[in-house]
């Protein structure tokens, strides 16, 4: 069972903004050293767009996901797997994409000494949008984590998620 602090969006542009936040939670499961089930469960996302005087809000519950991940080479100090899932259309109306989406990642971990441990991550999601041209984004991500007590870990994540169009 993994759950993260909030996750916070802004977004400010000629006198508009988008705020929202959301809750992850998630869950995995090993099979085997190598196999890992995973699913993101549906998400609370709390929405506020202003435009101008106009103001507007939405709450509700995203897209579910499901996948794996199997390690291409386990070994602990500098382990290799690859990550791929399926996003369902279960969320609420507006927070769904009301069809089937996907993401492959190759994950990559290195130990840095000390404790500290960095994992990259490079892929592709295809997210489907109601109504608009769908998003197919590049993923580029590095992740430092260290140790605060046995099973807890603490980490700063810097992401790039360029749409492949641009």
């Amino acid at each position: 069972f993994e759950a993260g602090l909030p996750t916070l969006y802004f977004v400010r542009e000629a006198g508009d903004e988008l705020r929202s936040w959301s809750a992850p939670i998630a869950m995995r499961y090993g099979l085997t050293d190598k196999f890992e089930l995973r699913a993101s469960l549906p998400t609370w996302t709390s929405v506020r767009a202003e435009s101008g005087t106009a103001v507007a809000t939405d709450e509700g519950f995203t897209d579910a996901e499901i996948g794996a991940k199997y390690a291409l080479s386990p070994d602990s100090a500098s382990p290799l797997a690859l990550q791929c899932s399926l996003h369902l259309p279960t969320g609420e109306d507006g927070f769904t994409t009301d069809d089937w989406g996907g993401s492959a990642y190759l994950l990559k971990g290195d130990d840095l000494g000390n404790s500290y441990f960095l994992q990259t991550m490079l892929g592709v999601t295809y997210s489907p949008v109601s109504g608009a041209d769908d998003l197919t984004a590049g993923a580029l991500a590095a992740l430092v984590s260290h140790p605060i007590a046995e099973g807890w870990s603490g980490y700063v994540e810097a992401t790039a998620l360029p749409g492949l169009q641009h």
